[in-house]
């Protein structure tokens, strides 16, 4: 199973790269070769420790492309990089079973590949403009108190 998650990701990150060779890829595919490299030589809740701090590297990186570039993208990947390492938190407090953490932990990194990569474009945009709706709905309810007033 492991051999597969790490041949899934690492292809992931290839497509990706093709797609957008941007700084976040680059980083995510440092991050992701340093985790691979880290869980040959550490194992059981150090591996834990060492993997929050690469996460902890991703969301340092992201934060300064944000603040660089204005890059939502790389907002929306630091977000998920902090959600990564709450989640190895709350793992470790109520002892959560490694297996249960490493596949979460996957799944969070998956998506962040594919918010990195562009994969996710069309649902970014399609829940932007539903936020958006929301948004300008209020509005119109609220002029429409400021009315009836």
């Amino acid at each position: 199973m492991t051999t597969a998650v790490y041949i899934t990701v690492a292809a992931l990150l290839v497509l990706a790269l093709l797609r957008r060779p941007q700084l976040i890829v680059i980083t995510l595919a440092v991050a992701y070769g340093l985790a691979v490299w880290a869980a040959d030589i550490v194992h059981g809740g150090e591996l834990r420790s060492v993997l929050m701090g690469i996460d902890a590297f991703v969301v340092i990186t992201m934060w300064f492309l944000w603040g660089r570039y204005r890059s939502e993208r790389a907002a929306l990947v630091a977000s998920f990089g902090f959600l990564k390492i709450l989640f190895g938190i709350t793992a470790a407090v109520v002892g959560m079973a490694n297996l249960a953490w490493a596949a979460g932990n996957n799944a969070l990194f998956i998506v962040q590949v594919l918010i990195a990569g562009g994969f996710t474009d069309g649902v970014i945009a399609w829940v932007g403009r539903g936020l958006h709706r929301v948004r300008s709905g209020g509005g119109r309810l609220s002029g429409y108190l400021e009315k009836i007033r």
